[in-house]
């Protein structure tokens, strides 16, 4: 936990760069020594993603004790011999209680943690979000998406995704913990973004009009891994509730399907959940660094 904090304090800071400076010298943004560490260790990015990955350090590790020491508890259970079923009881049983536990916490840990970071990044990372959400436009009591195809287009003239399954206000929610609060949109926070660089004559003087940059990242990857993500989480979810219930009371479980479950449940970890932090990062957390956002972004 100790080392995952110094790792995450640097990704943080790519996320959104804090106490930092930007240096003409080198063409970079860099850290502003000591007050700008305190200032990293202290910010809201830091502290709810060192949250959101130790508790999902605690959802994987639970995930890999209960599915392997269910599907031994579920084959000995099986099996029906009483030296089977003493071990399935005795031994596999309560291992698999203490990981679905650990699955538990870990998992009502990562949704909360993972709630507040989504409040952090649509702060510093609207575009980002906005992706991950499917928003194309500004939106009051926006609706959270289940599946969409196709990306947002810049601008008025393109076609528009296909978008399947919504449910109105839980994306406002989602980021502003109110159903009618107003979530920004792709479309908008490009135009917001392209007015913002244009605004700075050391931008437009090295980089020339900000209109001619996509600030959009990958969408379908910010969109699909977001909800593979929660998918994730939903079936360790229920993993957990349908494995305590079953072992309660000094009971084990022959049901094969559970064990199936807890295998399934097994590989994916939590890559989906870096793969949406890091493959589609936007310009817009530069813009905090204390200097001109063109040599924020261009340190970015």
């Amino acid at each position: 936990m100790f080392s995952a904090a110094w790792i995450l304090a640097a990704n943080a800071w790519m996320q959104h760069p804090v106490g930092a400076r930007f240096n003409p010298e080198t063409g970079r943004a860099e850290l502003d020594g000591v007050s700008g560490f305190m200032e990293l260790i202290t910010s809201g990015v830091y502290l709810s993603e060192y949250a959101h990955v130790i508790t999902s350090a605690w959802l994987v590790a639970g995930s890999f004790v209960a599915g392997i020491s269910i599907w031994w508890m579920v084959r000995t259970a099986r099996e029906g011999s009483d030296e089977a079923m003493a071990q399935s009881r005795d031994i596999w049983r309560p291992i698999a209680r203490f990981g679905l536990t650990a699955v538990l916490i870990g998992g009502l840990g990562t949704a909360v943690s993972g709630h507040i970071q989504g409040q952090e990044m649509v702060e510093v990372q609207p575009m980002k979000m906005a992706a991950a959400e499917g928003i194309c436009m500004d939106t009051e009591g926006a609706a959270f998406t289940v599946a969409q195809f196709g990306s947002c287009p810049l601008g008025d003239d393109g076609a528009q995704p296909t978008q399947f399954i919504k449910v109105p206000g839980v994306a406002s929610f989602m980021s502003h913990n109110s159903f009618t609060a107003t979530s920004e949109g792709v479309t908008d926070v490009q135009e917001r973004m392209v007015a913002l660089l244009n605004s700075d004559p050391n931008f437009t003087a090295k980089y020339g009009d900000a209109s001619q940059y996509d600030f959009r990242p990958p969408q379908m990857v910010a969109f699909w891994s977001f909800r593979f993500m929660i998918g994730l989480g939903m079936l360790a979810f229920l993993l957990a509730a349908w494995g305590l219930w079953a072992t309660r009371g000094g009971r084990t479980s022959s049901n094969k399907w559970l064990s199936v479950l807890a295998l399934v449940n097994l590989p994916p970890a939590v890559r989906s959940r870096f793969l949406r932090l890091d493959l589609h990062r936007d310009g817009s957390p530069a813009v905090g660094c204390r200097s001109e956002p063109a040599g924020a972004v261009h340190g970015l």
